[in-house]
């Protein structure tokens, strides 16, 4: 009877054994294939991307560290979406109060305690950027310094200009990024406004900027522009409705800090809004169908503060925003950091001293950088890390 019963117990054990056996085989043939699916994935997505995989996980976290995705656009770390939407344009402020104060609306008042910007997205940046082809060398005017590409400008039917690359000061046309020899070298704007040693330093400096600002809008997919003309002052400037910032006894070079002196922290920087930026602003307003090719380039004294006119504050009359921006049109002339020829910075939107009609929104003026005007400021655009 025991001799009986320990072959049953013999038996259980080894059936026992076996299917431990099998289970375990199991795992380890279920473990082993995933575990070839999942190298064979990240080969696949390595293959996909230049450079090193590990750049490229860092570069995609630390995006997602960065912003946070709200109604389809991101909202930097340290700013807070108010309302809008993609179409009618996302608001945000640098003020935790101000945050969703506006989120059931798609017009955002004005009555916000923060600096405000709005979300423009860029569908295609081809049409606003060219890289520089392999083995091509671009070097900004008078300088060593090469740059790695630079903006296609939207030339629409009335605009009177043409685009260059970099380089070509030579040429009465509009370029960025790019030097002006005769004003850029001079200690008293580099050195003395700007805080540069050298000219050297500064145009590297303008390259390394122009690079992030074009890997923002990559990486995101878009662009915050300053909502209203800049006010406050050169050493406090503001985003807010008030009195404009202007050139009046100043020049560019003061207006280019102010806007540098918005922001700069781990997620966000501000600086001077580029000309291919502001083309984009125009490309939108006519996809969203804020307003129509004909307002933004034929005749936009329906939605700007033209000649007869004075200058009033910025966001002080709703007939003047469009897409919760304001005063994209008339008031004042707005700097970009689009060059021309070897003597000008281009200004767009037109101001209160000419017609609607002779300065609509998407012309391009041009002005010397250093010849202050009551009628000339700016506008900031922040570029996400």
């Amino acid at each position: 009877m025991k001799t009986k019963e320990r072959g049953s117990v013999a038996i259980i054990v080894t059936v026992t054994i076996l299917f431990i056996i099998i289970i375990l085989s199991s795992f380890l043939v279920y473990t082993s294939s995933r575990r070839r699916a999942q190298l064979e994935e990240t080969e696949k997505i390595s293959n996909s991307y230049d450079g090193d995989l590990e750049e490229v996980y860092n570069e995609k976290l630390g995006k997602l560290n960065n912003v946070t995705m709200i109604k389809g656009a991101p909202v930097p770390q340290k700013f807070y979406y108010v309302g809008g939407t993609i179409d009618t344009g996302i608001v945000i402020s640098d003020n935790e109060n101000d945050k969703e104060k506006y989120a059931n609306s798609t017009t955002v008042g004005t009555d916000l305690e923060g600096n405000q910007y709005v979300w423009v997205p860029v569908e295609d940046i081809s049409l606003m950027y060219k890289e520089v082809a392999e083995g091509e060398e671009i070097k900004l005017s008078g300088t060593n310094v090469t740059v790695d590409g630079y903006s296609l400008q939207r030339i629409r039917p009335n605009d009177n200009v043409v685009g260059v690359p970099p380089g070509n000061s030579e040429k009465n046309e509009v370029r960025e990024p790019d030097l002006i020899e005769t004003y850029d070298f001079l200690e008293e704007n580099y050195k003395d406004i700007l805080g540069y040693n050298s000219v050297e330093e500064m145009a590297q400096d303008m390259v390394d900027e122009y690079n992030e600002m074009i890997k923002s809008i990559k990486n995101y997919g878009g662009f915050y522009v300053g909502r209203y003309e800049l006010t406050g002052t050169l050493e406090k400037p503001l985003e807010r409705p008030g009195t404009v910032v202007m050139t009046q006894d100043l020049n560019v070079y003061y207006l280019k800090k102010a806007c540098r002196n918005l922001v700069n922290n781990e997620y966000t920087k501000s600086t001077m809004i580029y000309g291919c930026q502001w083309d984009e602003i125009m490309n939108w307003l006519v996809n969203t169908g804020a307003k129509t090719e004909n307002e933004i380039n034929v005749d936009s004294s329906s939605w700007g503060n033209y000649n007869p006119g004075t200058k009033q504050e910025t966001g002080s009359n709703n007939k003047y925003m469009a897409n919760n921006i304001y005063d994209l049109a008339g008031n004042h002339w707005e700097f970009t950091q689009e060059v021309r020829s070897n003597n000008w910075v281009v200004l767009r939107g037109g101001s209160y001293q000419y017609s609607g009609t002779d300065r609509p929104a998407a012309y391009r003026g041009n002005n010397t950088p250093v010849y202050g005007s009551e009628k000339d400021t700016t506008r900031p655009v922040l570029i996400i890390k």
